[in-house]
């Protein structure tokens, strides 16, 4: 009884923990029984002693074996026992004679007392000593965390009495028994993985780089059970196991593909990672894809052995999907890293690098200095942020999709009809109405499904060649940076002549001292100077005020400079036969034709198909199908034929626009030219006398002004002279680069 009661107890207890449910304490009380107690005085005084009684008992309600009964080779006991009617109650025992020794009979219940009771149930034992069982199903929990807070309460209520004691079965002794299993097969498990690695490869850094795949699979396994909210279990661990093998599968094929593209020849290691990876891009996915859909209906079975398959699914599958991440980021990397190690010795362990490696920590060091101050941005430098950055370009990039999604739109059958209805004058055979169901669609004529198609192919052309004028627009800022880069020269220039100034104003106040030269002289020297200074203040004004018409183009917020190497854009001779405005002229005429084969194909026949299915649910009820092809023609084709000549005077409008803009902008682009070749004959004349002249005038003024052959005024209108040489070289290699970038980026 103390320990049904114990186990009551701990039913209860259990009952208020978190996650458990369906607790079920095993029944051991309560089986209804029949009970015979002698009283022993009266059998002494009777003369009857307890086993006789107990044998006429047994034979009344239970039978006993009198004799055997013979059939041929059969034989059968006979057995003797009351009839049915006279043993199914307890009356029926009481009722029961028994001889006594004095020859009469008296009734059983003169004997015992007869009574009904209740006894035990059942009686379990587990190696000679009872047990009782307390069932408990764990739900939204994980099973480890129930058993431990389960625990923790008995102990803390619970005291048993000597000799008793409690144990955790079922599935958390499977538990236990697996996670010890786990503790020694998971470090197996990759140990293996490593040497096979290795014996693959014969190479321990191949074998490295490919196993850090397993720490970032992990990852993802553990990420997405917790998303799920799926604790982790013994099929969760199985599946890391798993997940171990499939996860170094894509990194072999990467890391076979690059040595084999190494052993091919391939010696730059940046065009061998980008080849390499984008020749495995395909592999790779497919190989983690095929391998996470193959576990995806286990990861949402909700059936038999859900609670099982579930956990396993997911973790396989969040761990392919990071290590797949890092099969095609950070393993490259790696590869570019560990091919700079020439060898690893173990003992003592030392890691022995390239001499590039070494190298390029010394050259990184003054590189990542420089990183810390403004960049000096090149050309196409400038133009790449631009077209990354613009958000119009972006905005007609947008365009686009959207004319690829309304490309479905060209197949628009309309909506499909389903109807039923019941006509009282519609008879069956059976002689009752029918109930017909009906489904209905209505169709143009194929060819303008045709034409449709057309057109919108046309419009998504249309929109990508107006992205691509977009993106030359971006490029048209060109001129704005050729004037950055013209002001920078200048300002160059004007730092130049600040600088001989500052060194002839220090010559002449020395010379003014000794009498040579008055001090009228040493004025105007500082007044250069000064008007030097004011110049290059205003430079410097207009130089940051065009970097930021310059920052909003690129929509950049981060500073940088322009480099003031000014290269000469390539000439162009002819105009150009494929600028991106030809291709838009021409599609905007072939839209407008197409709009004209649309507005053809509207007048010809629709078509009508109807399809029913006729019965009801009377005796005898038949299933009568049917169907009805229609043609709609269009008699009244009046607006129709004014919509095709509407269509048609729009394209022969758009053909006489579209020619009178080609010829302006061959206009235009025959100016452009004139300007490009006049620049350019300016800039060979600098290249062939100018240059050799500015040189001379700055060498012979500066030295002639020295030795005092030429007083300051006859120096300044020397130097001034060299200046606007250099000045004017400048501003034509400006108007050079301007008109040839407006050639080259023409749009509207």
């Amino acid at each position: 009884m103390n320990i049904s009661i114990k186990s009551t107890r701990n039913k209860n207890l259990i009952a208020d923990v978190p996650g458990a449910s369906d607790i079920i304490l095993e029944k051991t009380q309560g089986l209804p029984q029949i009970r015979v107690n002698y009283n022993r005085s009266k059998t002494a005084y009777y003369g009857v002693d307890i086993n006789t009684l107990n044998t006429y008992l047994s034979t009344a309600f239970g039978g006993k074996i009198t004799g055997v009964v013979f059939e041929g080779e059969k034989r059968f006991d006979m057995v003797m026992r009351f009839d049915n009617e006279n043993r199914t109650d307890i009356d029926n025992i009481r009722q029961l004679q028994v001889p006594v020794s004095t020859g009469a009979s008296i009734p059983f219940t003169e004997l015992a007392d007869i009574e009904y009771t209740e006894g035990p149930a059942k009686i379990s034992r587990d190696n000679t000593q009872r047990r009782v069982v307390v069932s408990v199903n764990v739900r939204n929990r994980d099973l480890q965390s129930v058993i431990e807070d389960i625990q923790q309460k008995i102990d803390k209520n619970i005291k048993l009495s000597p000799g008793n004691y409690i144990e955790y079965g079922g599935q958390f002794e499977n538990l236990q028994n697996a996670t010890k299993r786990l503790i020694f097969a998971v470090p197996v498990a990759l140990l293996l993985i490593f040497i096979f690695l290795h014996f693959a490869f014969g190479s321990l850094k191949d074998a490295i780089m490919i196993f850090t795949a397993i720490p970032l699979a992990t990852v993802g396994g553990v990420f997405l059970l917790w998303v799920r909210g799926m604790p982790f279990s013994v099929s969760a661990g199985v599946g890391f196991i798993a997940l171990f093998g499939i996860a170094v599968l894509n990194g072999i094929v990467l890391i076979e593909h690059l040595k084999e593209l190494q052993h091919e020849g391939m010696t730059n290691m940046r065009e061998l990672i980008m080849t390499g990876t984008k020749n495995r891009l395909r592999p790779v996915m497919l190989t983690a894809g095929a391998a996470a859909m193959g576990f995806l209906p286990m990861a949402i079975s909700t059936g038999a052995g859900a609670e099982v398959q579930r956990p396993l699914a997911t973790v396989v599958i969040g761990g392919l999907f990071t290590s797949t991440l890092l099969t095609m980021i950070a393993l490259p990397l790696l590869f570019e890293v560990f091919y700079n190690v020439k060898s690893i010795r173990l003992f003592p362990f030392r890691v022995i690098r390239s001499k590039i490696i070494i190298l390029l920590s010394f050259i990184l060091i003054p590189v990542m200095t420089v990183n810390g101050q403004d960049k000096k941005l090149q050309l196409n430098e400038v133009i790449e942020i631009a077209l990354q950055n613009n958000p119009e370009v972006a905005a007609f990039a947008l365009k686009v999709d959207e004319s690829k999604m309304l490309k479905k739109t060209a197949f628009a059958p309309g909506k499909t009809n389903l109807t039923y209805g019941t006509d009282q004058n519609n008879i069956a055979e059976n002689g009752h109405p029918l109930n017909v169901f009906g489904i209905e669609q209505n169709l143009s004529f194929p060819t303008l499904y045709a034409a449709e198609s057309k057109s919108k192919q046309i419009e998504i052309s249309m929109s990508e060649s107006r992205l691509n004028i977009q993106k030359t627009n971006v490029q048209k800022m060109l001129p704005m940076l050729f004037n950055v880069q013209m002001l920078v020269n200048k300002r160059e220039v004007s730092k130049m002549l600040d600088s001989l100034f500052t060194q002839l104003l220090v010559v002449s106040e020395k010379r003014e001292g000794k009498g040579d030269i008055s001090h009228l002289e040493v004025l105007n020297i500082k007044a250069k100077k000064n008007q030097l200074s004011i110049v290059l203040n205003a430079l410097n004004a207009d130089i940051e005020n065009a970097l930021k018409k310059l920052k909003v183009i690129m929509n950049s917020d981060s500073d940088f400079e322009i480099s003031e190497y000014v290269e000469m854009l390539p000439e162009i001779s002819a105009i150009p036969d494929s600028l991106p405005v030809y291709q838009l002229l021409k599609l905007e005429n072939d839209y407008y034709n197409s709009l004209i084969q649309v507005s053809k194909n509207k007048t010809l026949p629709d078509f009508s198909l109807n399809y029913f299915l006729g019965s009801n649910r009377y005796e005898n009820s038949k299933y009568y199908h049917g169907f009805q092809v229609g043609v709609a023609v269009p008699l009244f084709y009046g607006s129709d034929k004014g919509r095709t000549q509407a269509a048609k005077i729009s394209g022969e409008a758009q053909n006489l626009l579209s020619q009178n803009e080609l010829n302006l902008i061959k206009n235009r682009l025959n100016e452009l030219i004139n300007q490009q070749l006049k620049y350019k004959v300016l800039l060979s004349n600098y290249n062939t006398s100018g240059k050799l002249v500015y040189d001379e005038i700055m060498r012979t003024a500066i030295k002639s002004y020295q030795l005092g052959e030429i007083n300051f005024y006859q120096f300044v209108n020397s130097y001034e002279t060299a200046v606007q040489i250099q000045i004017e070289y400048h501003e034509n290699l400006y108007g050079y680069n301007v008109a040839t970038s407006e050639i080259m980026y023409f749009s509207k």
